[in-house]
This record gives structure tokens, sequence and C-alpha cells, in this order.
């Protein structure tokens, strides 16, 4: 994300639900985003947009490929519909993929 500000990418299910827990632990997500991004990544959902296409997540896989890191597919499933949980905002419980 902080190589391809504005772009369509989005977090899998199980990806966002592991953003949100560094999220919580604020003195560690600053020094990790700093160490990774050089900067602090805002979580920024636009529940507004609704949610994406699943394209999105192959997408966002090949521009985590591109940047050298490894992809682990067992945490980029497709959930049903293909949106990402903070911008589909459709009712479901938030732990409920």
């Amino acid at each position: 994300m902080a190589v391809h500000a504005g772009d369509p990418l989005m977090p899998s299910e199980a990806v966002d639900r592991g953003v949100h827990a560094i999220l919580l632990h604020t003195r560690e997500s600053h020094d990790l985003f700093n160490r990774i991004a050089g900067r602090f990544l805002h979580h920024n959902p636009h529940p507004e947009r609704g949610g994406r296409p699943a394209a999105s997540l192959a997408e966002t896989k090949a521009a985590i490929r591109d940047a050298g890191y490894v992809v682990q597919d067992k945490f980029w499933a497709t959930a049903e519909g293909g949106v990402s949980q903070c911008d589909s905002d459709d009712g479901r419980p938030y732990a409920t993929a």
C-alpha cells in the first residue's frame, strides 16, 4: 500500500483481521510501518464505495510479490462476493469471513 498509493489494492479477510490486530498496538504498528514503508500508514476504509471485486486480491498479491515478499496463499482466500470487510460495510459480524 505504501508503494502503490491510490491503486485498488485490498487485503483478504484474514489479512484485514491481522491489520486490525496490529493497529491496536500503536507503538508496534508505528515502528513496523516506519521500518517497512518509511512512514505511518493510516487505516482508511471507504464503506461508501462498496466492496471491490475479487480481482483486486489478485492485483494485491501480485504487488506484494513484485515488492519481493512471499505471499502465503492460505491467507488470501477470496471471501464470498470477493469483498474486503472494511470496504464492504455489508453488515456481517466482523470476525466472520
